[in-house]
């Protein structure tokens, strides 16, 4: 996919590029329909839109549009203010831009353009979790609004759920009880969880838990590995663990600190 702001230019240095006007034309809904995405700012929309007397010619692309003097002067006119850019491009931004190129904006755009395209970058990054996450991270002065958008937009993924528990500072009690619903998805990211994340809470680990036990295999890594377990959350793990004959008897020789009862139950399914 191409960048914002991308052009073509012949040998007489004519540019050809688009903006919402023509995007929103007639002509551009006619010739664009079936352009999906970030493909509207593209060259391949270029060529769509002005035919194939444009298709071979030299194309360019720039996604540092603050810097109007790396542009040809047609469009560096539209980009004189974050006002301006708007009034030439917000709604293909507001409807195409994609996850990745919102969060460049985001982390790499200055002042006063950043500030200028917050919103619309807001609105798109939330829709991946990868840049949901990436944002919660790297993105500074956040309202806990914000934040607590990112938070579910970062839940639709175990992975990054896990990882978001794990690195991103100063979440709040409902913040993290949400990402663990997240989290719970997976048995591999729930036992990470586990494993990694500090400040849990008893009824957070109970949850974790409650998903581990229905792995044998993870049930049993959590018992090996994991510290500080309760009594009734081992022996949710033990009730995992007897699933598999294989884990149980790892379980009986390897795990220390069992009960009696808990060794006898894993002893009656290794046999």
């Amino acid at each position: 996919m191409c960048e914002f702001v991308s052009w073509k230019k012949d040998s007489l240095g004519e540019v050809f590029f688009l903006t919402d006007k023509d995007v929103f034309s007639p002509h551009g809904r006619s010739t664009l329909l079936g352009t999906k995405d970030n493909d509207v700012f593209g060259h391949g929309a270029i060529t769509a839109f002005y035919g194939k007397a444009v298709a071979y010619l030299a194309q360019f692309e720039n996604k540092k549009f603050w810097k109007k003097s790396s542009f040809p002067a047609e469009i560096a006119t539209h980009l004189e203010s974050p006002e301006t850019l708007l009034d030439t491009w917000g709604n293909m931004l507001r409807r195409y831009l994609q996850p990745d190129d919102a969060y460049y904006i985001l982390t790499n755009a200055p002042e006063p353009w950043r500030s200028a395209l917050f919103d619309i970058c807001f609105d798109h990054v939330v829709k991946d979790p990868e840049y949901t996450y990436n944002t919660l991270i790297h993105v500074k002065g956040l309202t806990r609004a914000q934040r607590n958008t990112l938070v579910k937009g970062v839940v639709k993924d175990a992975f990054y759920a896990c990882e978001t528990l794990y690195d991103v500072k100063g979440l709040t009690e409902i913040q993290r009880n949400a990402l663990i619903k997240g989290v719970v998805k997976d048995a591999y990211y729930t036992y990470d969880t586990l494993l990694r994340v500090k400040g849990l809470t008893e009824i957070q680990r109970n949850a974790l838990v409650k998903r581990v036990a229905k792995s044998a295999e993870y049930a049993y890594d959590t018992l090996l590995r994991v510290k500080g377990l309760t009594e009734i959350q081992r022996n949710a793990l033990i009730k995992g663990v007897v699933k598999d004959a294989f884990y149980a008897r790892h379980a009986f020789f390897d795990v220390k600190g069992l009960t009696k009862t808990q060794r006898e139950l894993l002893r009656k399914n290794v046999a």
